[in-house]
């Protein structure tokens, strides 16, 4: 395979390639005897794109298994996940995923495969809120009880629990559905009180005890995920997401992108992480088992970015 070192400058110029492609607009002509067309309407927005296009649910079953496992794998390391699909309100699957031996509240992920094939999570408002309205539920509340197994796969990772003689309960007020109920907190056992409202547009909104919080999967783990199941555009967000990170679990991932065998990723991700010391040490971790020319191609091009001072970090 032919490695390709770019200079600083070609490098610079690779990045803007992976994060900006954009084309200039084409000179416009016109005629003296052409009369000037109407301005168009100005256009209307999209709808916003499904988690996953319309297929076969049992398929998708599958799907939802490979999302749950790559969002764990870096987690779990060497311990197995151990993975349960069950069927969900109005003709869902649940699959859920839970790493053996992973401390009591952690180490769980879950999708929902909507009947039309649809995968949505894990851990996602914005999906949780798409979901809703797939099933028409901001047109006729559902039972409080099912609203709840969506909101655990898709906002708890499936480890939601309720307290003991707590009820939770639904309403549809002015087009917004929201949901009410107490969570256990672990350890402590204290009681929260939670609110998810879900409207006609937007993400799900998260209170707990009165607070607004988020849900969202972190960059980190998009970006883990995305390694883990070779997903190029998904490792192309997260590298750009987390350009100038300097936490460790961030700068590990983005060295485990720059040697890529995608030239122009790998380039972007190694002027994303940056040069300082743990920077260095990630990336000598991340570059320690590539054979010797791949390796010797990365380092050049780390010496080329960030000097010789940096590169002699790497040996």
């Amino acid at each position: 395979m032919r490695i390709w070192v770019p200079t600083a400058a070609v490098a610079a110029i690779v990045l803007s390639t992976v994060t900006c492609r954009a084309t200039a607009p084409a000179p416009q002509t016109r005629g003296p005897e052409v009369a000037a067309a109407p301005a168009p309407a100005p256009p209307r927005a999209a709808p916003a794109a499904p988690a996953t296009p319309p297929q076969d649910q049992a398929t998708m079953v599958k799907e939802g298994e490979k999302r749950v496992r790559a969002h764990l794998a870096t987690e779990a390391a060497d311990r197995p996940i151990a993975l349960r699909t069950t069927d969900g309100p109005a003709g869902t699957k649940v699959v859920r995923g839970a790493i053996e031996g992973a401390y009591p509240g952690s180490g769980t992920r879950a999708v929902v495969v909507a009947p039309k094939g649809r995968v949505y999570g894990p851990r996602s408002a914005t999906d949780l809120a798409a979901l809703v309205r797939e099933l028409g539920w901001l047109a006729k509340a559902p039972p409080a009880a099912d609203l709840v197994v969506l909101a655990d796969a898709l906002l708890f990772d499936g480890s939601l629990a309720q307290a003991p003689k707590s009820k939770p309960a639904v309403a549809l007020r002015g087009g917004t559905l929201v949901l009410d109920l107490t969570r256990v907190v672990f350890p402590s056992q204290a009681q929260q009180p939670v609110r998810v409202s879900i409207g006609a547009a937007g993400p799900a909104q998260v209170t707990v005890a009165g607070k607004p919080v988020s849900v969202e999967v972190s960059p980190v783990e998009e970006l883990e995920a995305a390694l883990a199941s070779d997903d190029a555009a998904g490792m192309a967000r997260g590298v750009q997401a987390l350009r100038g990170s300097t936490d460790k679990r961030a700068l590990a991932a983005l060295a485990r992108v720059s040697a890529s065998d995608n030239e122009e990723l790998g380039a972007s991700a190694l002027m994303a992480i940056g040069s300082s010391a743990d920077a260095a040490a990630a990336l000598e971790a991340a570059w320690s088992k590539l054979p010797a020319p791949k390796r010797d191609a990365l380092k050049a091009m780390a010496t080329e970015l960030y000097g010789a001072e940096f590169s002699a970090r790497l040996d």
